[in-house]
């Protein structure tokens, strides 16, 4: 039996509220708008994980909207319920949009607010690493013989510009 996955920024009250058309929809039933309001929800947890300590212990509305409107996109793309989906359709643009959102939080373009305004507090036991030769052609790749290895005329300049030589 597949785990139930838990739903706290959202609920089945909210989605049909936001889209009343799915509880005319027969054979929606609350438990399968919680799933994927679920799923939606692992989604976020799993991609906000590394920059906020979880569970979340405060309201954060941004994440309610995301939450929601990503639970119907999963919905609506069920083929049995609504046929064939395209590009065209305007949940697949909600949920471009709330992909984009998503990732400007992860990258930290986008604070994560509480519902009084404050700013959530970001995790400090974990960090990322950047390498300070992303700019640089690659001095060797894998599967390269050592005679094509080379070195970056640029990267040489700035080493020795940082070095004081």
């Amino acid at each position: 039996m597949p785990a139930t996955l838990t739903v706290s920024y959202t609920s089945v009250e909210l989605v049909l509220t936001t889209l009343p058309e799915v509880g005319s929809i027969t054979t929606v039933t609350s438990n399968i708008i919680a799933h994927f309001a679920g799923r939606a929800e692992a989604e976020i947890n799993a991609r906000i994980g590394v920059r906020y300590q979880l569970p979340l212990s405060v309201d954060v509305p941004i994440l309610t909207a995301l939450a929601t409107d990503l639970a119907i996109y999963y919905l609506m793309g069920r083929k049995p319920l609504v046929g064939a989906q395209s590009k065209a359709d305007p949940w697949f643009a909600k949920f471009k949009e709330g992909r984009d959102l998503l990732m400007d939080i992860v990258d930290g373009k986008i604070e994560l607010l509480t519902a009084a305004g404050a700013a959530v507090t970001q995790r400090t036991d974990r960090d990322r690493f950047y390498s300070t030769t992303d700019d640089y052609l690659p001095t060797f790749f894998e599967g390269g013989v050592p005679e094509d290895w080379t070195q970056d005329p640029d990267k040489t300049t700035d080493d020795l510009a940082n070095r004081d030589l």
